[in-house]
């Protein structure tokens, strides 16, 4: 959703969230309206409740809402920009961004797995090959010749 400043992302999985979230945005009486009392009718009425949801909300800056939310229970968070995920104490802390090196561009920044064991090998600080990179090499490992592969490239088959 839409707030005055930022988005948020709500999600509110069974009744007991929806009714609190309801009293969050100050509108409690919607949790008991049948068209949304529960998530099935939620589902079905969706297309009229997202619209009543998104007005009110609009009308506070993020801050306000997760603040609220949290202290209820309610899980919400907000939409991060790449710059604002990166920035994460958590992201940082976990060293997700890396510097990898390629030969054309030198260091360039590179996103490792979230996914960590204990003793894992962080594996390679080189990046990615460049479009085209090991054409060659992977030809000439199917059996291509010289001759071949350069035709293929002077075809523009490959690159």
């Amino acid at each position: 959703f839409e707030t005055a400043d930022d988005p948020i992302v709500v999600a509110v999985g069974n009744d007991g969230q929806f009714q609190a979230f309801c009293a969050v945005i100050g509108c409690a009486d919607l949790a008991m309206d049948e068209r949304f009392a529960s998530n099935s009718m939620r589902v079905k009425n969706r297309q009229t409740l997202v619209p009543m949801l998104a007005e009110i909300l609009a009308g506070q800056p993020a801050g306000h809402w997760l603040a609220l939310l949290e202290e209820q229970g309610v899980p919400a968070s907000p939409v991060n920009t790449i710059a604002a995920a990166f920035s994460d104490p958590h992201v940082q802390a976990r060293d997700t961004v890396v510097p990898l090196e390629r030969d054309d561009l030198g260091s360039v920044p590179g996103v490792r797995s979230p996914i960590r064991y204990r003793n894992q090998d962080s594996g390679s600080n080189r990046a990615p090959p460049a479009l085209g990179d090991s054409t060659t090499s992977v030809l000439a490992e199917f059996g291509y010749s010289d001759d071949e592969i350069c035709e293929l490239i002077a075809d523009g088959v490959v690159a």
